[in-house]
């Protein structure tokens, strides 16, 4: 982490990596809460925790077919 603070021109100060630990978080750092919208629970959770929707991206998945679900594999693991 010091290297990374020093590359960027600073001095690798603790406050300064410390601020950069938390910059590479904020930047970095990704959740993925996956729930059923079936049901009273989805509408009770998102009523009682406003935070969990607040400024983020509803994305509705519905079941692929198993022959995109292998096309999409096959892409993402040809490189490895």
């Amino acid at each position: 982490m010091r290297e990374e603070v020093v590359t960027r021109g600073l001095v690798a100060s603790p406050d300064n990596c410390w601020n950069h630990f938390v910059s590479k978080c904020r930047d970095n750092l990704h959740i993925v809460l996956c729930m059923s919208p079936a049901g009273e629970t989805l509408r009770r959770r998102c009523r009682n925790f406003p935070g969990l929707v607040a400024n983020t991206v509803i994305d509705w998945f519905f079941p692929w077919p198993e022959s995109a679900l292998l096309a999409v594999a096959n892409h993402f693991l040809a490189g490895t």
